[in-house]
């Protein structure tokens, strides 16, 4: 399963990485985090942006680019949502 939980009832395996996608962003890119608390964007906000663009799989991408994501979640796995969103 090259996403697991992502599409379970509970949405349990999406939630978990949308809140691991917003501590890497507070980690590896502490300015935009900033930034965004800043603005008044609060991890719930931030996680339901972030939900959309794992639940359809970056489709908001040119063809290219999003096809080229699928051929690297494919080949890598998970990671490849959080390489993306980074």
């Amino acid at each position: 399963d090259v996403l697991p939980g992502f599409y379970h009832p509970s949405l349990i395996g999406v939630n978990t990485d949308t809140h691991t996608l917003h501590d890497l962003v507070a980690i590896k890119l502490p300015n935009v985090a900033a930034n965004l608390e800043a603005l008044g964007l609060d991890r719930d906000a931030l996680c339901s942006v972030y939900v959309s663009w794992f639940m359809c799989l970056f489709n908001q991408l040119p063809s290219e680019s999003m096809l080229r994501v699928w051929d690297l979640l494919l080949f890598e796995g998970s990671k490849t949502l959080f390489k993306t969103s980074l």
